[in-house]
């Protein structure tokens, strides 16, 4: 019993460390003042604080319940001794009465604050199950939870063994790390399944910063940003161990920061980090960081002309080169071992001849070809984000957003890019970029795939419902189209 309690309690210091030392860093690394995008940046590196410990004990094969805790503190308070404003701690509370002024009031906004109920009970229910009742789908327990017992068994997460499932071996690790060290610490599967509920919150803050971004109020960016969990895609997957909704945050977060109207160093060592963790986690991250690297270029050459170029620190360098290495590792081991940075899928690379090995067919890896270079692609999207339910799997493959999503959220939200964004034609496009680089992805009729495209509509959907912020019976029936989405 006695063991148990310091178990958890060398958990929650772990984690209180790592998220302190991000809150007081996270001032050197946000753009602008406001409240939702301090706690962006304060989640992602936090979640990087960790990682990066994760990842450099591994190289030594120390990753156990006490170099891993050390590492995660010791990384943690270096970057809160040297880059950490701690006088930013006061904030704490101001950020709390904020968020209580940003819930919606029965007097005025009823139906808004059902979202926010709903949201709330939904998130109770996966927390009930990371509890309960263990992951079942087949995915999390052919090869997930198989990298997650690997490295504890290893004590790295760079480990590569005999086996015949090339996924076990060839697949990032960011999610199964993370579970890794919950049963290392606890010495118990009790939180197996916990890893994606604090990236579910990353997506929902990462929505509700961009529409604050576009001066949506604090009540409707909130209600958006929670309505994405109330996604089937979301709800329905927080408590396994798929890698969607991390990969879905990260990307949507990463294409917040790169599409920053002012171009600065703090916004792309921000946009670096979502990187790097992005294809820690995810294969598909490859494709979308790939696509990405043209406009943060762009925004580079845009923050070192008329002399900028002295805003960038060697610190920042630092951690710009940190962040691609750590995101690279899995990628390069591949290529090391198999020759093929995606393995263990073979891929035939778009307008070459090029054909990169591996015993699995792309196709045959997740049903579908990316950059829709599938049969009848664009038909499968829409008969199958329109098809009713049939068994509802954690990787739901029919209607995966809702109806309302499809014949409210989804028609509004193209209303949204062309009238609602008036004079912020540069996030209309960064908007219409995320959902269109997220449907490239394989098998884009999948909806865990393409978590960026209802992120995207949703941000859509608060730059129009900002032109008529006056209108109560328009934000009623909003909110109350919303709650049916999460409802259905």
């Amino acid at each position: 019993m006695v063991e148990t309690v310091v178990r958890w309690l060398l958990l929650l210091v772990v984690s209180g460390a790592s998220l302190l030392s991000a809150y007081v860093v996270a001032p050197r690394f946000r753009v602008t003042t406001r409240m939702s995008e301090r706690w962006l940046v304060t989640l992602i590196l936090a979640h990087g604080f960790a990682f990066s410990a994760f990842w450099a004990v591994s190289f030594v094969s120390a990753f156990d319940e006490v170099w891993a805790s050390v590492a995660v503190i010791l990384v943690a308070g270096v970057m809160a001794i040297f880059f950490g404003q701690w006088r930013r701690l006061k904030y704490i509370k101001l950020d709390a009465r904020r968020l209580v002024r940003a819930l919606p009031r029965p007097s005025n906004s009823f139906v808004l604050l059902g979202v926010v109920v709903v949201a709330l009970a939904a998130l109770s229910v996966s927390i009930s199950h990371i509890l309960y009742y263990p992951t079942w789908s087949w995915d999390c327990v052919w090869y997930h939870l198989a990298q997650s017992r690997y490295i504890v068994q290893e004590r790295s997460m760079h480990y590569w063994v005999d086996t015949p499932v090339g996924y076990i071996n060839g697949y990032p690790r960011l999610i199964e790390t993370f579970s890794a060290f919950t049963l290392a610490v606890l010495r118990s599967e009790t939180l197996d399944d916990a890893t994606q509920l604090s990236w579910t919150v990353v997506g929902a803050v990462a929505i509700a910063a961009w529409c604050r971004r576009l001066q949506v109020s604090r009540t409707l960016s909130l209600a958006l940003g929670l309505s994405w969990i109330l996604l089937p895609a979301v709800f329905l997957q927080i408590h396994t161990t798929h890698a969607d909704i991390a990969a879905g945050a990260l990307f949507v977060a990463m294409q917040y920061f790169l599409w920053e109207p002012k171009a600065s160093s703090k916004q792309l060592v921000m946009a670096t980090v979502c990187a790097g963790l992005l294809l820690s986690a995810k294969v598909t991250g490859i494709l979308w960081v790939g696509l990405s690297a043209p406009i943060a270029l762009v925004q580079l050459s845009r923050s070192l002309q008329k002399g900028r170029w002295r805003q960038w620190r060697l610190a920042q360098v630092f951690i710009v080169v940190l962040a691609l290495g750590i995101g690279l590792t899995q990628p390069i081991r591949n290529m090391i071992h198999m020759g093929n940075p995606v393995y263990p899928a073979s891929i035939q690379i778009p307008l070459t001849n090029i054909k990169l090995p591996g015993p699995i067919d792309e196709n045959a890896v997740s049903g579908g070809l990316s950059f829709l270079r599938s049969p009848n692609a664009v038909k499968d999207i829409v008969a199958k984000w329109y098809r009713e339910p049939g068994v509802p799997f954690p990787d739901i493959r029919e209607r995966p957003f809702g109806r309302t999503f499809n014949y409210f959220t989804l028609p509004l939200a193209v209303i949204g890019l062309v009238f609602g964004f008036r004079r912020k034609r540069w996030q209309s496009v960064g908007v219409f970029f995320l959902a269109a680089a997220s449907i490239m992805s394989p098998a884009p009729w999948w909806g865990r795939y393409v978590l960026g495209v209802p992120a995207a509509a949703l941000v859509a959907s608060g730059a129009m419902f900002e032109l008529f912020r006056r209108r109560v019976r328009v934000l009623s029936f909003v909110g109350m189209a919303i709650l049916s989405a999460g409802v259905s």
